[in-house]
């Protein structure tokens, strides 16, 4: 509370509170049972406090602030100050709406924090009970707190448990060889997302996502039911979502309106014919066959509108109306410099992508000088200029900065001329590179891992060598950023690196040299694991490369955190995540080298079991020799390494041309434990026939 309001402002917050329909009489939320007494008349010195949502608790705090306004304070410090202080003698809890069960019980009482011994306080309470809604746990909590003997009091919590989903299953109610599969369907839902509580509108959520979805594929007239079986226990629930496609609508017309394109040819190449059935998907197809038909007849800046998909309910067949402009027809232009037609399309994404954007006319004169700089023109300019006909009012033509200023909308029915200046500039050889500075790298070290190469004599022989060598100003880019990250690896964090081009005497070759300021050494001083309790430091310890005291590496110490996620997931810990932090340690002496600490922070997770394993793609193959040959099983750990295996052996039988292994998360168990179903999917290699004789 603000310390400058002076008294008297905490009653008139009270008596707006109660304008606004606070009820002083009750400390527990909106649209629950009134206790049995106003809080100044309870004879058993009990205190309900609730939680439901994280606005419920705030709602519950600021009631119990109106009472204690409204009770005058002699009777509210009787009646609530006789608890601060005081010692707790038993703590409890007991659920509600689900039958009694001790180990979930001993685990919400060790979340509220609050132990037998310690001392009341109504602050630490709502804590707890905020803790216990964090958790994810509880649908909604209340405390009681009761005067025992020789002064003591007692709490008791009184929780409803939030259901953990268990098993969600999909039934299709379709016709076989619908073109709609229980795996495409799970793809869409969201309900197994970590901190999801079950409610009814994340079901609702998800019923309509898969409705979406089924729109998309054109299943107008589907429908989506789901029901939420809660087992006996009232901790798990089991979700069955029914879905009814029904019959998928077809193509009665496709209206293409784009004015000045005739659209005859390109009518038979359209996926959308009068009676096919619809999908979002072809209908993407459709219009990216469009654009491209527009781009070969020298529209590079067409502008397609959101099409018009319209549906006839009661015949179920679907209108779609595509309008459009043409855009201006454009022309490009590279002079100084010959290149086919093929490599134009290539290099300029004005031609490739039909597009006028700025930023694609500057890409391209960014690869034409990369281009140059290749073929030995290290020092080569390129400057996009474009001419608009007729011209723009305000705008000067046959500039640079008129390339800036192009838009679709203004260029409709005129002309746009884009012409690449191209300047070359004398033609070297790169004849050498050197690195200075240092002699922690050679470049012998690095030739093989340079973009930039030195010229050969074997270059004139394609595939054995560089006529005149190989570079350009992007290339001396990431090579500098490769020797920076090389000396990094090697422990200096700071060194730098500069590139520097030197022109031989007689004017012909091209010298590049890297020259390299190491800085300080950074050794590593100590590794810690924090988080770990199923392995210890030591198991550990034994998946990091990195050496105490040796060089640290930033790229060394990421594979170590990699390789520690990596071997619990061979230990059925998929969902288990190791954070890495570089703690900075002081160094021994003024002169010393730096020192850090390596922090791997480990949130481990449950096991995860294999739920079902759903198998796609098999037409040939039987789903029992398939599992015979890949090691997971239903129920088992699912370990990652398995995952990999089972990859390898599908592949290994030689009788599919692809293989993808994926998991989707799928709740709980009947145990409790998380698990994860297992998609496989197939692409069969036809069947080979060999005739003897």
């Amino acid at each position: 509370m603000d310390a400058q309001r002076g008294p008297g402002r905490g009653l008139d917050f009270c008596k707006r509170s109660a304008l606004k329909g606070a009820e002083p009489q009750s400390a527990r939320l909106p649209g629950r049972k009134r206790p049995s007494s106003s809080l100044a008349e309870k004879s058993n010195h009990s205190v309900p406090f609730m939680v439901g949502t994280r606005a419920g608790l705030v709602k519950a705090v600021v009631k119990l602030a109106c009472v204690a306004c409204l009770v005058p304070s002699a009777l509210w410090a009787q009646v609530v100050g006789r608890y601060e202080g005081r010692p707790i003698s038993a703590v409890r809890v007991l659920l509600e709406g689900a039958p009694a069960n001790e180990v979930v019980q001993n685990e919400l009482r060790n979340l509220t924090g609050i132990a037998p011994g310690s001392v009341y306080s109504a602050v630490r309470v709502r804590e707890a009970l905020q803790a216990l809604f964090d958790s994810g746990r509880v649908a909604n909590a209340r405390v009681e707190v009761i005067e025992e003997s020789a002064g003591s009091v007692g709490l008791r919590f009184i929780v409803r448990p939030q259901p953990r989903i268990g098993e969600v299953r999909i039934e299709i109610n379709a016709s076989p060889g619908a073109p709609i599969t229980e795996d495409e369907l799970r793809a869409r839902l969201n309900v197994f997302e970590p901190e999801t509580r079950l409610s009814e509108q994340t079901l609702r959520t998800n019923a309509d996502l898969i409705q979406a979805y089924l729109r998309d594929r054109g299943f107008f007239r589907a429908t989506v039911e789901y029901t939420l079986q809660v087992d006996p226990s009232g901790l798990r629930a089991n979700v069955v979502f029914r879905v009814t496609p029904g019959e998928q609508a077809t193509i009665e017309a496709f209206n293409i309106d784009i004015n000045g394109f005739n659209d005859a040819r390109l009518r038979s190449e359209l996926r959308l014919q009068p009676g096919a059935p619809f999908t979002r998907e072809a209908l993407g197809r459709d219009l990216n066959r469009i654009r491209r038909a527009l781009i070969a007849a020298g529209y590079l800046a067409p502008t397609l509108d959101e099409p018009r998909v319209v549906l006839d309910s009661a015949r179920n067949q679907v209108t779609i109306t595509l309008t459009g402009k043409v855009g201006p027809r454009v022309n490009v232009e590279i002079r100084g410099y010959d290149l086919s037609e093929r490599r134009r399309r290539e290099l300029l994404p004005v031609l490739r992508e039909g597009t006028v954007e700025y930023s694609a006319i500057e890409e391209g004169a960014r690869r034409l000088e990369n281009r140059l700089q290749q073929e030995g023109y290290f020092f080569a300019e390129v400057v996009a200029r474009c001419t608009v006909t007729p011209p723009l009012n305000g705008v000067t033509n046959g500039t640079p900065e008129t390339c800036e200023v192009l838009d679709p909308e203004e260029l409709n029915g005129r002309t746009v001329n884009i012409v690449y200046e191209a300047t070359p500039g004398r033609r070297f050889r790169l004849s050498e590179i050197r690195i200075e500075g240092t002699d922690k790298l050679r470049i012998e070290d690095l030739r093989d891992q340079l973009r930039s190469q030195e010229a050969t004599v074997l270059g004139i022989i394609p595939f054995l060598g560089y006529g005149r060598g190989y570079t350009s100003l992007d290339d001396l880019e990431q090579d500098r950023r490769l020797i920076r990250s090389r000396l990094n690896d090697l422990g200096y964090r700071k060194a730098e690196v500069e590139v520097r081009q030197g022109v031989s005497l007689d004017g012909e070759s091209l010298i590049i040299t890297f020259v390299v300021t190491e800085g300080p050494l950074t050794r590593v001083a100590d590794i810690e694991f924090r988080g770990n309790t199923v392995f210890t430091r030591e198991r550990l310890a034994r998946e990091v490369r990195t050496v105490v005291g040796g060089p640290y590496s930033r790229l060394q110490a990421r594979a170590d955190a990699d390789a520690v996620q990596a071997f619990y997931g061979r230990n059925g810990y998929l969902d288990a995540d190791v954070r890495l932090d570089i703690v900075e340690l002081p160094r021994l002496t003024p002169d010393g080298d730096e020192r850090v600490r390596l922090l791997y922070s480990i949130v481990e997770g449950d096991q995860v079991y294999t739920g079902r394993i759903f198998i796609n793609g098999n037409v040939r193959t039987r789903r029992e020799a398939i599992l015979e040959v890949i090691p997971l099983r239903e129920g088992a750990v699912l370990r990652a390494d398995d995952l990999a295996a089972a990859e390898r052996a599908l592949f290994a039988t030689d009788a599919f041309r692809q293989v993808i292994v994926r998991t989707e998360p799928t709740g709980e168990n009947r145990a409790g434990f998380r698990q994860r179903d297992v998609i496989i999917d197939l692409e069969e290699r036809p069947p080979r026939v060999l005739d003897y004789g």
